[in-house]
C-alpha cells in the first residue's frame, strides 16, 4: 500500500525537466562531435531564452516539500557553510536546484546589463515583499509555503554571497523600503547571517513605527495566540537574546559610537517589551515567560542577565507613576501577595532569580532614591520579594529603618513616607513574615532609647505626618496609633492628644469606633470578660441571632431596630456590612435575603451599602457563571464553598512543604499567604485586624461560646499540621522553617484563637490517652512552634484548676494542666513530654525568626519537671543511672520507654534539666495528684519508691539542685510545707469564720490521693532521723515552716485562720514535741521553749482562738508537748518545764483549765509516766482550782479559794458557769459569787464579755438572760464595772483575749448596758471610774464605727454579719452614756482627764462642759 501511494503521488506530481528528458529514446549516433555540440549549445540557448526564476524556485520547493518545512538551525548553519551530517543528502539534492537559480539570475542580468550583485539583489528583495504582500495572518509568523519558499531563496543568496555576486547593501535597503517584515522573517534573515538585527535596525532608524512594531511583535509571541510553541520560543531567544547581550554588556570602547547607538537602541527595545507586557491582559496557559527565555539564551552571562534584571525592575518599578500617595495608602491593602495577579508575581519570581536578598534590596533602595515610581508595582514587588526570600524580612526592616533615620534626620517627607508604605506592606503579608503594624511601630516608636522621635523637633514631624495621612488611613492604623502611641517627649502631650482626637473623629467617620459592644451582648459588665479581639466574632454572633429571630417570628427583631437608631455607630459600621456581605443569591428568597428586605424597606439600610451588596451580589454571580476565578483557582476550586477551598490550599501546603524535603523554598511563604487569604474569606473578615487585640485573651475551658465553623476550621488546621509534620519526619534533614511559618501565619487570625486554644486543650488534656503515637507527636511539635511564636498570638489567659499556674504563659498552663493521676495518663503524659523534649531539642536552633529579640524558653519547666517525674517513676532501672547497680545501655534500651529513657540520660536533657531542676518540693506537689488506686505501681512499689526517691536522691543532694543537702530538718520542713500547701489548695468550703479545728469544717479532697501515705513518709523521716536531730538556735523547724508561711504579706485574719488550721492538723499528725523542739534530749532549759512559746502567745493567740481561749486539740496537742518534755528533762533542772510554760503562756494556763474536764482522762496517765513527778503538784493545784469553782457554781456553797492568781480563778468560775448554762440554761448564784474577791469576779467579768463578744463576732445573737445575769452582778458588785475598761491591763485582755475580741468588747458592753434601767445606772455609777470606763468604750466604739465606715477589711470581724455596727446602734450607745452623764456626780465628772475629753465626740464633749457649768 505504501509503494502504491507513493507512486500515485509521482504521478499526480508535475514532471520535471530531467525526468522528461530521461524518458526519451536518445539517437545521437547519427550524429557527428561538432553536431553534437552545435546542438547542445542551441538547446541550451533555446532552455535559457524560456526559463523562469519563479518556476525554478518552486520546483526546488516541489524536491524539498517532503522534508521539514521549517528551516532548522543546522540547516542554516549548513547554508553558511558549516554543514552538518544530518543536511548532507538534502543539500545535494536541492544543490542542483539553487545553481539552476543563479544561472538564470545570471542571464537575466546579462540580458537586462545590469550588474549581477545588483540585480540578484533587487530580484531576491522583490520576491520575499511579493511574498509578504500576499502573506495573511497576524504578521507574525510565516505560513509553511512561504517558509518553504524563502528557504530556498535563503540558500540562493547565500550561494552568491559565497561567491561574492550579492550586494548585502541593496538587498536591506530594498526590502526595508516600505512594507514592515513579519518577526519569523527578520528571524530568519538574521540567523543564516543575511541581515542582521543590526543591520535591520540601522535601516530603519528613520521609521520609528518599525522599531516599535518589532517590540509589539516580541510581545505578542508571548501571549501564546500564534501556534507552534517551539517555533515562538525559538524567536523570542535568538532576538531576545541578541538584544540584552547587546544592550547590557559591559562597557568597553567608549569611542565605537555604532556599539553605543545600538546599546541604546536595544535597551529601548527591551524596555518597550517589558513596558507592553506589564500592561497586557494577563497571560493564557500557552504563553511563554519572556523572563525565563532570557536565562535560557546562551550568550546571556550571568553578570549581562543581572544588569539587565536590574534594568529591567527599574522600568517595571518606575513605569508610569501616577498614582499619588494618598490613593496608595487607601489602596494599599489590595496589594498583598495572594491578591496579586499571578502572572505580575511570576514575572518577579524570574527577574529575583539574579539576586540574592541583598541585591535585590538594593536595588529596590536605588529605585526608590534616584526617580518616581509606581507605588503599586514597588508594593507588590516587596510583597513578592519577602514571600520569596527566607532572609527578605530582614532586609526590608533594615531599609525602613534607614529611611526613618534619614527622613528625622533631615525632616525628609518622601523618606518617611517610603518607610511606612513599606512597612506596612510587609506587615500585610502577616506575622509569619513580619510583625504585626502595631508591634512594628511600638517597636520603632514607642520607646524613647530606640525611637527617633524622641525631642521636640523630631516629634512634631512625626505628629505632623501622621495628621497629614489621616484622611487615607485604614481604621487599624488608626487604632494602632491610639492604643500604641509613640513615645512623647517632654512638653509633646497636647500634640499627641490633637492628634489622638483627630483620629477618633476620622474613626467615628469611618463608622470604626475603637471599642464597640455587641447587639446581643450581655451589657458593658462582661465586656471585661470578653476580649475586644472578639468584636467580628460577636458581629457575626448579631447577625446569626437576627436570622434566627426573624425566621422564628417573620419580623425584624426589636433588638435590631433599636441599634439602628441608638447605637448606629455600631449597626452601619459592622452589622450591616456583616449581614450584606456579598454572595451569589439563591433563586429562591432564604431568611437573610427576607432580612435584608424588610431592612430595606424600612430604610434601615443606607442607599449606598445597599447599591454596593446588590452589585457585589451580581458579580459574585457572574463570577460563577462566566468562570472568573483568582489567580491560583481553577473551575473545580471555585464551585467548592469556602471550608473545601481552604481545605484544598492546606492540601497543597502539605504537598509544597514534602516536595521541598526540608530544604528552604519560596512556593511555601507563597502558599501561606494563599491559606491565610482563603481563611480571610471563610471567616469573612480581612486581615490585618491588630489594633482590636489589645487586651489579653481570656478563654472559658469549660464552657465555651464558639462558633462550630470555627472548631470545624481549627480541626482543618490542626490536621493539616499534623499530617505534615509526620510526613515531613521521612526528611534527612530536619526543617522546621515551615512550621514555624505556619503558626505565625495562624496568629494573624484572632478571631479563631478561642477555637484553636480550647480544640488544642481539650486534645491533650481530656482526649489525649486514646491518641495515637504519630498523632501525639504532632501534636507536641505544634505545641513547641505555639510556645515559639507566642508573642505573636497576644496575652493568652485560662482559668486552670491548678492556682499555682495562674498568670503563665498559655503552652505552660497547658503542659502544667495535663493530668498524671492515673497510670493511663501518666503514659500519655510521659509520651507527650518525651516527643516534645525530642523535638525541641532536636530542632531547638529553628524557632527564632528575625523580629525575636527576645530570648524564649521553649521549654516549659512543666515538661522538663513533669519528664522528670515520671521516668524514675515509670522506668525503675533509671532510678540508679550513673552508679554501679545500674545495667548497661543495651539492657536500657530493652526497655518499654527506650526513648524516655535515652532522652532522660543524654547531655542535651541535663542541660536543659540544669536550670530546671525537680525540687523535693515540685515532686509532693506531683505526687500528691496520683490516685493511689489508678496507680500503675501497687502500694509496695509505691512505697519501694518513696524510700528510694528520698533516701537515695533527694536527701543526699545538695539543695541548690533541688534536694536536701543531707539535712532531715530540711526533707521534712519541705514534705511538710508541701503537704500544707496542698491542703490549703484543696479547702473547697468554709462554714463560718473560726471554728474547731476538730469539727473538720475545711472539707478537703485527698480522698483517693496519697497524702495519707505522704504523711506516713513523713512520720518515718521524722522517725529515723530524731537521734540526729538538734534544736537550732531559731527554733523547731515546724515553728519555722508556718512562721515562713505566715510571713508573707498582705494576708487577711480569714486567710491567716485558714493557714494556722492547716498546718495544725498536719502539725497533729506528728508526735507533739516537735512543737517546741527537734529532740527532745536536748532540753536542758526553759529557753529552748522560747520560740514555741512566743508562737502561741501571737499567731495562736490572735487567730487561732475558741472562744475566748484555745481549741481542745490544740490545747491538748501542746500538753501532750510539755508532758513529754518533761519526762525528758535532766535530773538537775530544778523548774518544771510545764510550770514555766504556763507562766509564760497564760493563755494556755486558761484554755488548759477551760477544758480540764476533757483533758484530765486523756493527759492522766502522761502524768504517771513522769518518774520526777514534777508534773503532779501542776495538776494537782489545778485540780483543786477546778473542785473550787465547781463548788461555787454547781453547788452554790462558798468555800476560800487554793492559793492562786485571782484571774486564773476568774477563769475557772467562767469555765464552770459556762458549762452549767450549757447543762442547767441558768447563770450562777449571784449571792455566792459576791463573796468572791473583786479582782476575780473582774476576771469572770472579762471572761463573760469576751466569751460573748466572740460569739458575736460569728454571728450568734446576745443572749438577754446573760445580759441580764451581767447587770445583775455590775448592780451587786459596781466594782465590775472596770472588766469594760480595755485598758486596764489585765492578764486575760493584753495576755489571753485575741485582739479581735479586746476591740469588739466595748461593743458588747453597749449592747448589755443598753437593757439597763435608770435604777440600775445608778448604782453602776455610784463607784469612782466608772463614768471614765463608758467614755472610754464610746470613744473605741466610734473609731470602729469610722473604720467600718471606711473598710470592710478594716471593719471586718468587728461587725456581725447580719446586725452591723451601724449608725441606730451609734445612737442607742450615745444615749446610754448620756444618761451615765447625767446621773454621775460632779466629783466623778470632776476626776475625768481632760485628754479623754477632747477623745469623745462633740456632742459629749458639750454635755460634760454643760454638767461642769463650762461654756
Amino acid at each position: 500500500m505504501a509503494d502504491e501511494s507513493e507512486n500515485g503521488r509521482k504521478h499526480n506530481r508535475p514532471r520535471l525537466f530531467r525526468d522528461i528528458m530521461a524518458s526519451r529514446p536518445r539517437n545521437n549516433d547519427e550524429l557527428s562531435e561538432n553536431s553534437k555540440s552545435v546542438l547542445q549549445d542551441t538547446i541550451l540557448q533555446l532552455i535559457t531564452h524560456h526559463q523562469n526564476f519563479d518556476a525554478l524556485v518552486n520546483e526546488s520547493i516541489i524536491t524539498d516539500v517532503d522534508q521539514n518545512s521549517l528551516p532548522s538551525k543546522s540547516a542554516v548553519y549548513h547554508d553558511l557553510g558549516y554543514e552538518t551530517t544530518s543536511h548532507r543528502s538534502s543539500t545535494t539534492e536541492v544543490s542542483h536546484s539553487v545553481a539552476g537559480c543563479i544561472s538564470v539570475l545570471r542571464h537575466e542580468a546579462l540580458t537586462a546589463g545590469v550588474p549581477l550583485q545588483i540585480f540578484a539583489a533587487n530580484i531576491c528583495s522583490g520576491k520575499i515583499l511579493d511574498m509578504i504582500g500576499e502573506e495573511k495572518g497576524d504578521g507574525l509568523l510565516l505560513n509553511n509555503k512561504h517558509r518553504a519558499y524563502l528557504k530556498i531563496l535563503m540558500r540562493t543568496i547565500i550561494k552568491l554571497l559565497s561567491e561574492q555576486t550579492f550586494s548585502r547593501n541593496t538587498f536591506i535597503k530594498s526590502l526595508n523600503r516600505e512594507l514592515e517584515l513579519p518577526i519569523e522573517l527578520v528571524w530568519m534573515l538574521h540567523t543564516a547571517g543575511i541581515m542582521s538585527l543590526e543591520a535591520y535596525i540601522t535601516c530603519n532608524l528613520n521609521r520609528p513605527s518599525v522599531i516599535g512594531n518589532l517590540a509589539q511583535s516580541m510581545t505578542d509571541l508571548t501571549n501564546g495566540e500564534c501556534e507552534n510553541t517551539q517555533l515562538r520560543k525559538r524567536i523570542l531567544k535568538d532576538i531576545l537574546g541578541y538584544f540584552v547581550f547587546h544592550g547590557y554588556q559591559e562597557k568597553r570602547d567608549s569611542s565605537d559610537m555604532a556599539a553605543k547607538g545600538m546599546r541604546k537602541i536595544a535597551i529601548a527595545i527591551t524596555d518597550n517589551v517589558t513596558k507592553k507586557l506589564i500592561t497586557m491582559d494577563p497571560p493564557s496557559v500557552d504563553s511563554l515567560n519572556l523572563f525565563e527565555l532570557v536565562r535560557e539564551c546562551e550568550n546571556v552571562n550571568l553578570s549581562i542577565l543581572q544588569r539587565y534584571c536590574t534594568h529591567q525592575l527599574a522600568v517595571i518599578l518606575s513605569y508610569n507613576p501616577v498614582l499619588k500617595v494618598s490613593q496608595a495608602l487607601i489602596s494599599q491593602d489590595q496589594w498583598s501577595y495572594a491578591k496579586t495577579p499571578q502572572h505580575v508575581t511570576v514575572m518577579y519570581k524570574q527577574l529575583l532569580l539574579a539576586f540574592n536578598a541583598e541585591e535585590a534590596v538594593g536595588i529596590l533602595r536605588r529605585v526608590l532614591e534616584r526617580q518616581e515610581v509606581n507605588w503599586q508595582a514597588v508594593m507588590t514587588f516587596v510583597a513578592t520579594f519577602l514571600v520569596c526570600f527566607p532572609q527578605a524580612p530582614k532586609h526590608i526592616k533594615d531599609l525602613v529603618d534607614d529611611l526613618i533615620k534619614q527622613a528625622f534626620a533631615a525632616s525628609e517627607l518622601d523618606c518617611i513616607i517610603t518607610a511606612f508604605l513599606l512597612a506596612r506592606q510587609a506587615c500585610l503579608e502577616g506575622p509569619h513574615v513580619f510583625p504585626t503594624y502595631q508591634d512594628w511601630f511600638l517597636g520603632c516608636f514607642g520607646d524613647s532609647s530606640i525611637s527617633p522621635a524622641n525631642n521636640k523637633k523630631t516629634f512634631a514631624f512625626l505628629i505632623k505626618f501622621l495628621t497629614d495621612i489621616v484622611p487615607f488611613e485604614a481604621a487599624h492604623h488608626l487604632k494602632a496609633h491610639i492604643l500604641k502611641p509613640p513615645h512623647v517627649p517632654a512638653k509633646c502631650r497636647p500634640v499627641l492628644c490633637d492628634y489622638i482626637t483627630l483620629a477618633k473623629t476620622r474613626l467615628a467617620d469611618l463608622k470604626e469606633p475603637v471599642e464597640l459592644l455587641g447587639i446581643y451582648e450581655e451589657g458593658a459588665g462582661t465586656s471585661a470578660c470578653k476580649p475586644q479581639l472578639q468584636n467580628l466574632h460577636q458581629t457575626e454572633k448579631d447577625v446569626e441571632m437576627a436570622l434566627a429571630a426573624f425566621e422564628k417570628t417573620g419580623k425584624v427583631p426589636a433588638s435590631i431596630m433599636e441599634a439602628s437608631i441608638f447605637r448606629k455607630p455600631y449597626y452601619v459600621g459592622r452589622f450591616l456590612p456583616s449581614l450584606l456581605a456579598p454572595r451569589p443569591l439563591p433563586e429562591v428568597s432564604d431568611v437573610r435575603m427576607l432580612l435584608i428586605d424588610s431592612l430595606n424597606r424600612s430604610d434601615k439600610i443606607p442607599v449606598v451599602l445597599y447599591s454596593k451588596y446588590e452589585k457585589g451580589c451580581q458579580r459574585e454571580a457572574a463570577q460563577l457563571l462566566e468562570g472568573v476565578f483568582s489567580d491560583e483557582g481553577s473551575m473545580d476550586d471555585m464551585l467548592l464553598d469556602p471550608t473545601e477551598q481552604l481545605q484544598n490550599s492546606l492540601n497543597r501546603f502539605t504537598e509544597v512543604v514534602l516536595e521541598a524535603r526540608g530544604e528552604i523554598v519560596p512556593g511555601i511563604t507563597s502558599q501561606l499567604s494563599v491559606v491565610s487569604e482563603k481563611l480571610a474569606n471563610l471567616l469573612e473578615v480581612d486581615v490585618p485586624q491588630h489594633t482590636e487585640n489589645e487586651q489579653p485573651v481570656v478563654v472559658d475551658l469549660y464552657g465555651p461560646d464558639i462558633p462550630s465553623k470555627h472548631i470545624k476550621i481549627v480541626d482543618q488546621i490542626l490536621n493539616t499540621f499534623c499530617q505534615t509534620t509526620a510526613a515531613a519526619t521521612t526528611f534527612e534533614t530536619l526543617c522546621t522553617d515551615w512550621a514555624t511559618q505556619y503558626l505565625s501565619m495562624l496568629s494573624r487570625h484572632k478571631t479563631l484563637l478561642p477555637a484553636l486554644v480550647v480544640r488544642v486543650w481539650n486534645l491533650i488534656c481530656k482526649e489525649a490517652p486514646a491518641l495515637d503515637q504519630p498523632h501525639t507527636e504532632s501534636l507536641a511539635a505544634f505545641v513547641v512552634h505555639l510556645r515559639g511564636v507566642q508573642a505573636l498570638f497576644g496575652d493568652i489567659r485560662v482559668r486552670p484548676e491548678d492556682p499555682t499556674l495562674v498568670g503563665q504563659p498559655f503552652v505552660d498552663v497547658l503542659c502544667g494542666s495535663i493530668p498524671i493521676h492515673t497510670g493511663q495518663w501518666m503514659e500519655f503524659t510521659l509520651r507527650f513530654c518525651t516527643s516534645y523534649l525530642q523535638y525541641a531539642v532536636t530542632s531547638l536552633g529553628c524557632f527564632q525568626m528575625y523580629y525575636m529579640e527576645r530570648n524564649q524558653n521553649i521549654v516549659p519547666a512543666a515538661v522538663i519537671k513533669r519528664f522528670s517525674f515520671l521516668v524514675p517513676r515509670m522506668c525503675p532501672v533509671v532510678r540508679y543511672y550513673g552508679t554501679p547497680e545500674c545495667p548497661g545501655m543495651d539492657v536500657l534500651n530493652k526497655q518499654k520507654w527506650p526513648l524516655s529513657i535515652k532522652l532522660f540520660t543524654s547531655d542535651q536533657f541535663r542541660c536543659l534539666v540544669d536550670p530546671l531542676t525537680l525540687r523535693l518540693k515540685n515532686w509532693i506537689e506531683l505526687e500528691l495528684q496520683v490516685i493511689s488506686h489508678c496507680d500503675h505501681l501497687s502500694c509496695i512499689e509505691r512505697h519501694d519508691y518513696y524510700q528510694w526517691i528520698i533516701y537515695h536522691h533527694f536527701l543526699p543532694t545538695s539543695t541548690d539542685k533541688g534536694g536536701c543537702g543531707g539535712s532531715c530538718i530540711h526533707a521534712s520542713s519541705v514534705i511538710f510545707a508541701s503537704l500544707m500547701d496542698h491542703d490549703m489548695r484543696h479547702e473547697t468550703k468554709v462554714y463560718q469564720v473560726h471554728v474547731d479545728c476538730t469539727a473538720s469544717r475545711y472539707i478537703t479532697t485527698d480522698g483517693p490521693g496519697c497524702r495519707a501515705e505522704l504523711i506516713v513518709l513523713l512520720q518515718e523521716l521524722c522517725l529515723q532521723a530524731a537521734p540526729h536531730m538538734t534544736s537550732p538556735s531559731e527554733g523547731p523547724w515546724i515553728i519555722n515552716v508556718i512562721e515562713e508561711k505566715l510571713s508573707v504579706g498582705g494576708m487577711s485574719p480569714l486567710g491567716m485562720y485558714c493557714t494556722l488550721s492547716a498546718w495544725f492538723r498536719l502539725a497533729s499528725s506528728l508526735v507533739p514535741h516537735l512543737f517546741y523542739v527537734n529532740n527532745p534530749l536536748d532540753v536542758d532549759s526553759a529557753q529552748r521553749l522560747s520560740a514555741s512559746l512566743d508562737f502561741i502567745n501571737t499567731f495562736m493567740r490572735h487567730h487561732l482562738y475558741e472562744g475566748c481561749v484555745l481549741p481542745y486539740r490544740v490545747t491538748l496537742y501542746l500538753m501532750q508537748g510539755l508532758i513529754v518534755l518533761e519526762q525528758h528533762t535532766h535530773v538537775k533542772q530544778v523548774d518544771s518545764v510545764i510550770s514555766i510554760s504556763l507562766a509564760r503562756c497564760p493563755l494556755l494556763a486558761a484554755s488548759l483549765l477551760y477544758h480540764y474536764s476533757t483533758l484530765k482522762p486523756v493527759l492522766h496517765h502522761l502524768i504517771q509516766e513522769d518518774s520526777d513527778k514534777k508534773s503532779h503538784g501542776i495538776f494537782t493545784s489545778l485540780n483543786s482550782l477546778y473542785t473550787w469553782a465547781e463548788s461555787i457554781i454547781c453547788m452554790a456553797e462558798w468555800s476560800e479559794p487554793p492559793p492562786t492568781e485571782t484571774w486564773l480563778s476568774g477563769v475557772a468560775i467562767f469555765t464552770l458557769a459556762k458549762q452549767s448554762a450549757l447543762h442547767s440554761g441558768t447563770c450562777p448564784n449571784l449571792q455566792v459569787l459576791k463573796n468572791c474577791e473583786s479582782k476575780v469576779l473582774q476576771s469572770y467579768m472579762e471572761c463573760v464579755v469576751a466569751d460573748a463578744s466572740s460569739r458575736y463576732i460569728n454571728g450568734e445573737e446576745l443572749c438577754n438572760s446573760l445580759a441580764r445575769h451581767v447587770i445583775d452582778l455590775l448592780v451587786t458588785t459596781p466594782q465590775c464595772m472596770v472588766a469594760f475598761n480595755t485598758d486596764n491591763g489585765s492578764i486575760l485582755t493584753t495576755r489571753v483575749f485575741s485582739q479581735s475580741i479586746v476591740k469588739v468588747m466595748p461593743v458588747i458592753c453597749f449592747r448589755i448596758l443598753i437593757q439597763a434601767s435608770e435604777s440600775d445606772i445608778l448604782k453602776i455609777i455610784s463607784i469612782d471610774n466608772s463614768l471614765k470606763t463608758i467614755l472610754q468604750m464610746h470613744v473605741c466604739c466610734t473609731e470602729l464605727y469610722r473604720k467600718a465606715a471606711v473598710s470592710d477589711q478594716e471593719a471586718g470581724v468587728y461587725q456581725k454579719l447580719n446586725q452591723p455596727l451601724d449608725l441606730h446602734f451609734m445612737i442607742e450607745i450615745s444615749q446610754v452614756v448620756k444618761k451615765f452623764i447625767t446621773h454621775s456626780s460632779l466629783e466623778h465628772l470632776c476626776q475625768l482627764q481632760k485628754e479623754l475629753m477632747n477623745n469623745c465626740d462633740p456632742d459629749m464633749q458639750c454635755m460634760l462642759r454643760v454638767r461642769l457649768g463650762q461654756t
